[in-house]
């Protein structure tokens, strides 16, 4: 593989190891009380104090916080915040496992966008990885057989919501710094969580709370620096193939963390979305060396 390919495979992976981390911890937080937007804007402030601090030392605060497309960073900080509020709704109520297979979805969704918008082909692989992804879903919903969790449709709604983020941030990726990207939609988390929380919203956390917001800050910017790094290397359908990783997070993560021990149906899934990611691998592997045997 080229070293481009290989640089965007990696940075999609700590993407979303960053991003399974922070849902873990709001998952924390929201089961032990805490309202899904009191955290979405807390840990945005956090993450904005970072990104100025850091821009500061740098001395680029005016060159990274510059906008060139500010109605589309106002776009993607609505999606940001829906993202957010559905994904809280989906750990508070699903084992991590159940909500990432149900996510994973997003590539179905992700690969008829991205090759509709950007004209980015549709290959073999591709569509042997969405089939299996498709029968994990499957699997954790149990149509018919298995009892109706309204949770779901937060999950799903979690696939699409983020599919469109990553549409919009294909459009500005190469044209805004990478700090931008993740401020500006930070602010409007802040903004809309003031409006909705009101009062409540100016409840500074202390202890544990103040603590685990923190990480959950750090993690969202690892992962958010590093989806943006990801798309400016490598396809942005493969991005979101790559999704699949976090149900291995999930896994764990969930095991370790939640004792949430994952029933044949959830492990059914997991084998299919294991078998998608080989497919995957596979697939982009050899793509890749035939290009460049054409290149040579």
């Amino acid at each position: 593989m080229k070293t481009q390919h290989l640089v965007g495979i990696f940075f999609s992976l700590l993407a979303y190891f960053g991003f399974s981390v922070g849902d873990a911890l709001r998952k924390y937080m929201s089961t032990n009380g805490l309202d899904p937007f009191y955290i979405i804007m807390w840990s945005s402030v956090f993450s904005a104090f970072f990104m100025v601090g850091f821009c500061l030392y740098k001395k680029r605060l005016r060159n990274d916080l510059t906008l060139k497309r500010p109605i589309m960073s106002i776009a993607r900080g609505f999606m940001n915040l829906l993202l957010g509020y559905l994904a809280i709704l989906s750990f508070q109520h699903l084992a991590m496992t159940d909500a990432y297979i149900l996510i994973m979805t997003a590539p179905i969704i992700g690969i008829l966008c991205f090759s509709l918008f950007f004209k980015e082909p549709i290959k073999p692989y591709k569509i042997g990885a969405v089939c299996l992804g498709f029968l994990g879903a499957i699997l954790v919903i149990k149509p018919g057989f298995g009892e109706w969790n309204n949770a779901y449709l937060a999950a799903i709604g979690v696939a699409i919501v983020f599919v469109i983020n990553n549409i919009l941030l294909k459009k500005v990726v190469h044209v805004e710094s990478k700090v931008s990207l993740i401020f500006y939609p930070n602010m409007v988390n802040i903004g809309w969580g003031i409006l909705i929380l009101g009062s409540g919203a100016f409840q500074i956390p202390e202890g544990l709370t103040l603590g685990l917001l923190i990480v959950a800050a750090c993690t969202s910017l690892v992962g958010g620096l590093s989806m943006a790094w990801a798309i400016a290397s490598i396809e942005a359908s493969e991005v979101s193939l790559y999704h699949y990783v976090q149900v291995f997070y999930g896994v764990v993560i969930g095991y370790l963390f939640f004792h949430e021990h994952p029933d044949i149906y959830a492990l059914g899934g997991v084998l299919a979305i294991v078998l998608s990611g080989a497919i995957i691998y596979r697939g982009a592997k050899k793509r890749h060396q035939i290009e460049f045997i054409e290149v040579v």
